[in-house]
């Protein structure tokens, strides 16, 4: 439900999630005038008021804590593909330096990783899955730098940096595919049921004219708050998807660079021999 909401013109999934609660908050409250209008005095009114705070204080506080944890991992991804790509442009240039024909070919590897992950991966993490030709390409080349065989000290060091910045980078993904497939569906169930208890205890107060107002006014603040939990929870689709452009800025300096169309064509000169 969360994924084909957010999936919608940002307008559009915004105003149904604030249709829906303002359609729920009415059933409850006038459910409990129903049944039970003519037995409300002033104690039962009272004590209606009292839990009727007691509960709103709740569902404020739930809301508002899972807001920020939702935009602290929002920002954790956001920052992930930053340093990726930084950590990706240093593996490149450290096994250029490196400069044999292994190290070419984890040049290579390493580009098309990056534009599976472009213009394959992030589409499919918006579904909350992720390309397995990416996450095997990516095994392959992890395997490939730490199979390097330094011959001399500047290798040396070169292979002590590969190993920690392809690390990095292997715990930037796993950062990205948890993102992806994390759901926050039982916490908006859990939001919707004390919403819905809150409501059935207005009901102490009568249905006349300015109710239905405060009612549509606090259920249209409740699906703001909501629809912003859902989006931002949602980070690959819908108005707070994450940017690309550090990864594809990377991606296209080094696919245009002298360098790379040289080290493509010795690299496939290579095979062919």
């Amino acid at each position: 439900m969360t994924h084909t909401i957010i999936s919608l013109n940002p307008a559009i999934g915004l105003g149904v999630v604030v249709c829906f609660m303002i359609f729920i908050s009415f059933t409850p409250y006038l459910l409990g005038r129903w049944l039970f209008a003519k037995h409300i005095d002033n104690n039962i009114k009272e004590v209606g008021v009292l839990l009727y705070r007691s509960v709103g204080v709740l569902l404020v506080f739930m809301l508002s804590l899972n807001f920020v944890d939702i935009r602290s991992e929002y920002v954790k991804v956001e920052k992930s593909v930053e340093l990726a790509a930084i950590n990706l442009g240093g593996v490149i240039s450290d096994l250029d330096k490196f400069g044999t024909h292994e190290s070419n070919q984890l040049i290579i590897k390493l580009v098309e990783y990056t534009n599976i992950v472009i213009h394959e991966e992030w589409s499919l993490l918006a579904q909350g899955r992720y390309s397995q030709k990416a996450q095997k390409l990516f095994r392959e080349i992890t395997y490939g730098i730490f199979s390097l065989e330094p011959k001399s000290p500047l290798q040396k060091e070169l292979h002590k940096f590969l190993i920690k910045n392809i690390d990095e980078m292997s715990n930037y993904r796993l950062k990205r595919i948890f993102a992806a497939i994390a759901s926050t569906s039982w916490f908006i169930i859990v939001v919707f049921i004390i919403f819905l208890v809150n409501m059935f205890l207005l009901c102490v107060h009568p249905f006349r004219a300015p109710i239905p107002i405060f009612v549509a006014s606090y259920s249209t603040l409740i699906g703001i708050v909501v629809y912003c939990i859902m989006a931002l929870s949602s980070p690959y689709q819908g108005l707070s998807k994450v940017s690309l452009k550090p990864l594809e800025t990377i991606y296209n300096h080094i696919v245009s660079t002298p360098e790379f169309e040289k080290i493509l064509k010795d690299t496939q000169k290579g095979t062919t021999d």
